[in-house]
């Protein structure tokens, strides 16, 4: 329970418009929820082995969807790079 993901909005650009600079977001994949609580992360944690687990496995996650986050940042601005080059050749 509890993963950490990288959400990519659909970017509106009218006909002829300026090209908007790519941006991603980061989410909650996996949550638990319990009606009148904020959304959870973990299972239930009773001690602190068990807290130190959850939140060294959140970090990993965290450290994943970081590297995640960037390469899918650098693929959009790649995408958008060439878009605005072939637009400028008139190809």
């Amino acid at each position: 329970m509890g993963k950490f993901c990288v959400v990519t909005l659909p970017k509106k650009r009218n006909k002829g418009g300026y090209p908007v600079a790519p941006f991603i977001r980061l989410g909650i994949a996996e949550y638990s929820e319990t009606e009148g609580v904020a959304p959870t992360i973990s299972p239930d944690l009773a001690t602190d082995a068990e807290i130190d687990a959850q939140i060294d496995r959140l970090k990993k996650d965290l450290d994943r969807v970081a590297r995640e986050a960037k390469a899918t940042l650098h693929r959009e601005e790649a995408r958008l790079f060439a878009a605005v080059t072939r637009s400028r050749s008139g190809e």
